[in-house]
């Protein structure tokens, strides 16, 4: 099961800055936001995010090398001096809701385990090019520069109250600029860190967010583990840093991100319908405002856009637990397992293999870009 052990990070020099709301930045594709990130010259984005402007000679990646050996050599970052386990907790609102949230978690690093043995467990396919590039990163830096968010789950939620008695003693404390106020502590004393160690060895871990940056470790770790004269068990390659929240707690928030379909050849409404009839109870709705309130009230339910009329559509329960795919239960179980194998796969005929890499599948977190 799931094997987690402390670290040295790296972070920001307390003695150069007070502050760091300027040099964090967000794990996302936004362009917008992205290039107000590079303008600040000692962000976070210049390692996670690299992009060449300086030297058109090098990679984004030789940029990134050289961005991080200079913050080393010259002490903007420094590095704990103890192994530690860092609490890292969020205080946010939802939109329409007048109730506070924490999400609560720690950061480790956690031992690289292949799919296959079902130690950590994936909820979604990965493109080549993403896992290429999150792979071309560590091999340059050799460090994992952003987390995976990785789910466990602990009814007795035995390590909380370490958590809440940690986070008192904050190291960081800053309102991003989503309005989140985030609280980094750590905790270097190694009996309580033991705690952590056994409440997770029996634990199996689903990837929340960060697949790319999963599947990139564990190329890595398989390519050092063939090329390495010297490798061991303990290499530090073997492991990934991670960001982990128990599932039984109230303060896991998930978004949907939605899937637009184009370009299918010969692809017309009805007989689309016509498939989808065959799995799903199909609901004509008069807008697109009527989906969340719909899909809301109905297990394995998705709002379904086409040019001219909108719909929900409610899997059959005799259909509840035919999925085929070589998959946990629990990943079966999944709103967007359920989605990819009924719709992409048996309705549209784009098989498992082909939806990672298809130029048939657009993903948006926006609802607005997909209506329009």
């Amino acid at each position: 099961m799931a094997q987690i052990k402390p670290f040295r990070g790296f972070r920001y020099n307390n003695q150069i800055f007070k502050e760091i709301d300027n040099l964090i930045s967000p794990i996302s594709d936004n362009k917008v936001n992205k290039e107000v990130f590079y303008k600040k010259p000692f962000n976070s984005i210049l390692i996670s995010l690299p992009k060449s402007e300086i030297d058109q000679s090098k990679s984004i990646y030789q940029e990134a090398q050289d961005t991080l050996n200079n913050w080393i050599d010259n002490k903007i970052i420094v590095q704990d001096q103890k192994p530690c386990i860092y609490i890292y907790y969020q205080y946010f609102n939802l939109p329409d809701d007048k109730n506070y949230y924490c999400r609560k978690g720690f950061i480790c690093n956690i031992k690289i385990s292949d799919w296959s043995e079902n130690i950590i467990l994936r909820h979604e396919n990965t493109i080549p090019d993403g896992v290429e590039d999150r792979l071309r990163l560590l091999e340059k830096t050799k460090i994992n520069s952003s987390p995976t968010h990785g789910i466990y789950s602990d009814n007795q939620s035995v390590l909380d109250d370490i958590m809440d008695n940690s986070i008192k003693n904050p190291i960081y404390q800053i309102n991003d600029y989503q309005g989140v106020r985030e609280v980094i502590s750590k905790i270097e004393d190694i009996e309580i860190i033991q705690i952590f160690i056994d409440t997770l060895k029996d634990k199996k871990i689903i990837i929340a967010d960060g697949h790319h940056r999963y599947e990139s470790s564990l190329l890595y770790k398989t390519e050092m583990e063939k090329n390495d004269p010297d490798f061991n068990e303990n290499k530090e390659y073997n492991y990934h840093l991670i960001y982990l929240t128990n599932s039984v707690n109230n303060d896991i928030n998930i978004y949907p991100t939605h899937r637009i379909i184009k370009n299918i050849i010969n692809f017309k409404d009805q007989t689309f319908l016509d498939k989808i009839a065959i799995y799903f109870e199909i609901n004509k709705l008069k807008s697109e405002c009527d989906i969340e309130k719909e899909i809301n009230e109905k297990k394995y339910s998705f709002g379904l856009i086409l040019k001219d009329s909108v719909y929900c559509i409610s899997l059959k329960k005799e259909y509840f637990n035919c999925i085929d795919w070589n998959l946990p239960k629990e990943v079966k179980e999944l709103d967007v397992t359920i989605l990819h194998y009924f719709i992409i796969f048996k309705v549209l005929g784009i098989n498992e293999d082909e939806q990672r890499t298809s130029s048939n599948i657009d993903f948006k977190t926006d609802l607005s870009e997909c209506f329009s």
